[in-house]
């Protein structure tokens, strides 16, 4: 049972205006030492144990640190999970120019339940919107409609108070971008090639090889004339792919 003495019953949830960043950098710091203490332990061939407090008050910081509810060290609160949602955002940002959308989902949705830290929170949603609209140009055909996500992107990154410009700027530049590639592949060959490109390594793991075969057979028939030597090795493959999918469109490959 929870005592009242155990949570603060006048505690915001999850408003961050009792987060301290400077508290919090001095124990996230005390915290990464007494890792690295253990961490040196177990290279040793130790088996470290750390002595706590009493049973009640480890308990409640272990629910703290596991529900990312704060803890009052002194006269100042602290997030306990704020450097796992710092890894998480770390990890969220490169995974979405890998376009690697699932992790980058995932990864945002860490740094949502782990963070209080403001400036962090607006950070992943910069790069939430920002994954919207790589999703969005990927899975639309160059000349379709994303349907506003751009626009939505770019509103939301503007309301971001806690960054600073530069860094909204660089939002809005990378949603710029992606736009302006996906709109200029619908009138230029080699950008809708490299589209097309990657829209089959991208379904390869999630639809098999036959999703990404039928995209590599539209880039190879969207290729330049005249031909430049092609090699017979890869001229084959195609053929070989088109035969594959022949009798499924009743086609003679």
């Amino acid at each position: 049972m929870i005592e009242r003495d155990d949570v603060e019953q006048d505690d915001p949830g999850r408003d961050s205006a009792q987060w301290d960043a400077g508290a919090e950098l001095a124990f996230l710091d005390a915290v990464r030492r007494e890792r690295l203490v253990i961490t040196r332990a177990r290279f040793a061939g130790g088996d470290p144990t750390v002595v706590g407090p009493a049973r009640k008050v480890a308990a409640k910081l272990l629910a703290a640190d596991r529900e990312a509810a704060m803890v009052k060290v002194g006269d100042a609160h602290v997030n306990p999970s704020e450097d796992r949602a710092d890894l998480a955002l770390q990890i969220a940002i490169p995974a979405i120019s890998r376009w690697q959308f699932d992790r980058a989902r995932l990864s945002l949705a860490e740094v949502t339940t782990f963070a209080r830290s403001p400036v962090r929170l607006q950070r992943a949603s910069a790069a939430r919107a920002v994954l919207g609209v790589a999703r969005a140009v990927v899975r639309v055909a160059p000349g379709g409609s994303p349907r506003g996500v751009d626009r939505s992107a770019d509103s939301l990154i503007r309301r971001l108070d806690r960054l600073s410009d530069g860094e909204r700027d660089h939002h809005r530049d990378e949603v710029a971008r992606l736009v302006a590639h996906w709109v200029g592949s619908a009138s230029d060959d080699a950008t809708w090639r490299a589209w097309a490109l990657l829209r089959g390594r991208l379904a390869l793991p999630e639809l098999g090889g036959e999703a990404a075969m039928s995209w590599a057979i539209r880039v190879w028939d969207r290729r330049p004339e005249p031909e430049a030597a092609v090699d017979p090795a890869l001229a084959a493959l195609i053929d070989d792919a088109r035969a594959t999918f022949a009798p499924l469109a009743g086609i003679n490959p």
